[in-house]
């Protein structure tokens, strides 16, 4: 299996900054509106015939990403953890443990005092994934 591991960052602007592509809709947050554009990332992706998972640091998604939810099967969505308070470095852990346990590797990482971003670096080695950067 071709195996595509993205984060909402490397498929999606709120600003037209120079790599974003064509116009997907709009957001509004915080009494703010603006553009949502695609990086184009996802779309070659799957072109190019990769199972693409999206795991992402945010707790939730809304109606603004209806459009790349639209291409993804809801079972390769992984977010963090949401409730109540201050996100945690083990809630943004968590969609990573998902994958891990997905792929039978969970037991393979040291889930305590890692930072995430570190254990996703570790996983897409592991998995030997592609991220937004290799397309």
């Amino acid at each position: 299996m071709k195996l595509a591991i993205l984060s909402t960052s490397e498929i999606l602007r709120y600003e037209n900054e120079p790599d974003a592509r064509a116009i997907m809709g709009t957001w509004a947050k915080h009494g703010r509106t603006g553009t949502l554009y695609t990086t184009g990332i996802l779309e070659k992706s799957l072109s190019e015939g990769y199972t693409v998972l999206i795991v992402s640091s945010r707790t939730f998604l809304d109606e603004s990403d209806q459009w790349w939810k639209d291409l993804v099967e809801l079972d390769n969505i992984y977010l963090a953890n949401d409730h109540p308070g201050e996100i945690t470095n083990d809630d943004l852990n968590l969609p990573w443990k998902r994958v891990c346990r997905r792929f039978g590797i969970e037991d393979q990482f040291n889930w305590t005092g890692w930072h995430w971003h570190e254990l996703r670096k570790r996983i897409i080695r592991r998995l030997e994934a592609k991220t937004g950067s290799d397309f």
